[in-house]
């Protein structure tokens, strides 16, 4: 058990030194690949950890990384995001399970979407494609990576905003509809 709890310990250590490892230069172009343009070290340090959390939503180190971006979003002016949308609500109230990661999501997507659309930070439903298209790809994943069933909220969202349904998403339905055949 103690030799577990030291190699996880390592292995998590190991993760965290290889995200403080990777160079201004390589994160800066990380953010330029979403289409950020200025060279603001914050705006870009925020960007690579949200690109860290968008390809994997349940990455270990999570909470570590969720809690600087919450900080940096107090200390910016260059991000707004509104929470009190229809899709925020509905992210919040759903009984997904992993319903927490999706909603960080949602602010990751928000945020992104502000930083390459300075014109638009004030529009409250500017960045809301944005934001639900991160909700999906994490829900993707998550329910592809995890013993999750699908959610018909989540679904119908991935429908509207990446035009697809999950392949998890579309087997239950069919099973469902077999069962229900016979």
């Amino acid at each position: 058990m103690k030799y577990t709890s030291i190699i996880s310990f390592i292995l998590i250590a190991c993760k965290i030194s290889c995200f403080a490892q990777v160079s201004f230069e390589e994160k800066k172009k990380i953010a330029q690949s979403y289409g950020y343009t200025q060279d603001k070290e914050d705006n870009i340090e925020a960007i690579y950890m949200i690109h860290l959390l968008r390809q994997n939503p349940l990455l270990p180190e999570s909470r570590d990384l969720k809690l600087k971006l919450f900080a940096w979003m107090q200390d910016t002016e260059d991000v707004v995001v509104y929470y009190d949308t229809p899709e925020a609500r509905e992210i919040e109230i759903s009984s997904f399970q992993y319903k927490k990661d999706l909603l960080q999501q949602y602010i990751n997507g928000c945020s992104i979407y502000d930083l390459t659309h300075p014109d638009k930070i004030k529009d409250a439903q500017a960045d809301v494609p944005t934001g639900m298209k991160f909700v999906c790809e994490a829900y993707e994943k998550i329910i592809s990576t995890t013993n999750t069933p699908s959610h018909y909220y989540f679904e119908a969202q991935c429908e509207k905003y990446l035009g697809r349904r999950t392949a998890k998403g579309l087997a239950e339905a069919n099973s469902k509809k077999n069962t229900e055949k016979k």
